[in-house]
Parts: structure tokens; C-alpha cells; sequence
């Protein structure tokens, strides 16, 4: 029989129930959001929209798997259909790192209308058009008209300019054809690009200065939002990383400790003839309790059996 301890290492030792009781743990803030484990080929291990015992569908994009294996980096997609979810939905990519390699990459989507409330705030009035595209140039949130026009380009007018340009102003006219005067700008840490329009009718010098400022601030709240979702799935990486290393020092100070119990004592029976019998009894016993130490440090701290670890301990008493 074996007696389970506490799953912090759940990746670290491939324990996908613990992973996914972790998972479903932050999930609860975003009730329409999933986590997934997939390997470098886009074979999902888990995904927690999926019950477990079925096996995952494979990843709808593999492309951020790809540049999380590649460059062991943060990786941001354009929007695109879940296999799972079955709607349209953008993901935050890290790494998970085993003994210096990449072995999984830890998927996080975002709620969407978690960028729609970003622009939504910072929109000066209702008559202005603001945008958050990916890649390539598609609306991922958007206003006016979000239902109808998040999953398609930017307009015509719009659309070079995003794929040609890092940042600029411009006359556009929107999807919905109305004349705007357009600045935008492209993040370099994850290439989207945040755009924001006024009508060129209401147009005046304080309204261009505005417009500048709210691109600007939008953006930057944009930044935040993905901040955070980064950090979550980055937490779990480094978690698994750092418990690692703890674990590794803790056996290295117990055995150094042992060590140093050992000498002490053989330096004590040393000027004693007639301790002969309890220094070897003594000896026999700490050797138990390393051993016993050994057994818990290979298999991590978390699970070992227990008959094994009992007769190692007992022994010297047989």
C-alpha cells in the first residue's frame, strides 16, 4: 500500500491527478477557461476540459508549442477555434522544465472578455471603434459590435497597415463603413496590435491628443491582463523547478548531518574498550535511519512503501 503526501510535485513525477486538482483549483475564477499539458508533437497528456480517463483531442494550434519547445519562452497565439472548448479562444504558453529540457508546454486561455472589459473601459465615448488584433490582423476583442465582428480581419483600409507597420495613424473606414482617423500599435513581447479609431466627423485637436493617450493606456492595460496570465502559468513551472531543488538540498543536509552524527559517535566509543557491542548497535541503527531517508528521497518526498520503509527502520531490533 502506499501513503500519498502532498502533490507539489505533480508534473515534476508525472502525477496528473494532483496537476489536475491544482488546475481545476485556479480555475474556479474563470469557470470558462481550460489548462492543458501537451507534449512537443501536440498530443495532449491533459486537458482539464476533459473528464479524466479520455484521452484529449490533439491541440487545435500547434504553433506556440512549437516556439515554447524552440526557444523555451512564453508563447501567445492568434485566435483561433479550442478542440475542446469548440469556441474561439487565444492562449498563454509556458514551459515546463525537467532536469534542464523541455519536457511539456502548459497552456492557459485567457477569457476573452477579459480584453473586451480592457477596451471597453478605456473607450473615450460611444462613437469610438477600438480593436485588439492578433498575428494576423484578426479582431479577438472589439467594439462596437463584438458579437459580429470578433474572428474577423480588420477592414480593408486597416488591415496593410497592421501587417506592414509596427505602429502608425491613418484614415480608415471601419467594418461597419464609418470614417475613421486610426492609430494602432504592436506590442513587441507578443505581437498583437491594439487600434483605436474616431469618427473623422467629430474630429478636433484635443480629440487626436485623447486618442493618442487612450491607445497608449489601453495598451498598457492589455499588457497587465496578459501579465497576469502569464504568471500563473509561469507560477507552476517554477514551482515544479523549485521544489526540485529544495528536495535536493534537504537530502544533501540530512546525509551530511548523518555523517557527521556517525563520526561523533565513533570518536566517542573510540576511547572505550568495553562499548564494542553498543557502538556496532548504535552504528546498525543509524545506518536504518539513512537507509529509511534514502527510500523517501528517491521517491521525492511524496510516496514510498510503507512495509519498506518499517523494516528498514526495524532492523537492527530483528
Amino acid at each position: 500500500m502506499r501513503s500519498k503526501c502532498w502533490p507539489i510535485r505533480a508534473l515534476q513525477n508525472e502525477d496528473l491527478d494532483g496537476f489536475r486538482n491544482n488546475a481545476h483549483a485556479f480555475l474556479r475564477r474563470y469557470p470558462m477557461s481550460f489548462i492543458s499539458l501537451a507534449n512537443k508533437d501536440g498530443t495532449q497528456v491533459l486537458n482539464t476540459g476533459v473528464p479524466s480517463g479520455q484521452p484529449p483531442p490533439r491541440r487545435g494550434n500547434v504553433e506556440t508549442i512549437e516556439a515554447v519547445f524552440r526557444t523555451g519562452q512564453p508563447a501567445y497565439s492568434n485566435l483561433f477555434i479550442g478542440s475542446v472548448s469548440g469556441r474561439r479562444i487565444v492562449t498563454v504558453s509556458v514551459p515546463v522544465i525537467r532536469d534542464g529540457q523541455i519536457v511539456h508546454e502548459i497552456a492557459f486561455n485567457p477569457p476573452l472578455e477579459m480584453f473586451q472589459h480592457i477596451i471597453q473601459r478605456q473607450r473615450p465615448t460611444d462613437d469610438w471603434t477600438m480593436s485588439i488584433f492578433d498575428r494576423t490582423g484578426t479582431n479577438l476583442a472589439r467594439v462596437p459590435n463584438p458579437q459580429q465582428t470578433i474572428g474577423l480581419k480588420a477592414s480593408p483600409t486597416l488591415l496593410p497597415a497592421l501587417q506592414s507597420q509596427e505602429e502608425g495613424k491613418l484614415p480608415t473606414y471601419s467594418l461597419e463603413d464609418v470614417e475613421l482617423l486610426t492609430a494602432f500599435t504592436r506590442s513587441p513581447l507578443f505581437g498583437w496590435t491594439v487600434a483605436a479609431g474616431v469618427p473623422v466627423a467629430t474630429l478636433t485637436a484635443p480629440l487626436w491628443r485623447e486618442l493618442a493617450f487612450t491607445a497608449a493606456v489601453g495598451f498598457i492595460m492589455l499588457g497587465i491582463g496578459l501579465a497576469f496570465a502569464i504568471g500563473m502559468a509561469a507560477r507552476i513551472a517554477r514551482g515544479e523547478m523549485l521544489h526540485g531543488l529544495l528536495i535536493n538540498e534537504l537530502n544533501h543536509r540530512v546525509k551530511n548531518t548523518l555523517a557527521t552524527v556517525q563520526s561523533i559517535a565513533s570518536q566517542t566509543f573510540r576511547s572505550s574498550v568495553k562499548t564494542g557491542d553498543a557502538r556496532r548497535k548504535f552504528e546498525a541503527r543509524l545506518s536504518s535511519l539513512g537507509r529509511a531517508h534514502n527510500i523517501l528521497s528517491e521517491e521525492k518526498w511524496e510516496s514510498a512503501e510503507l512495509r519498506e520503509i518499517v523494516d528498514s527502520v526495524l532492523e537492527p531490533y530483528a
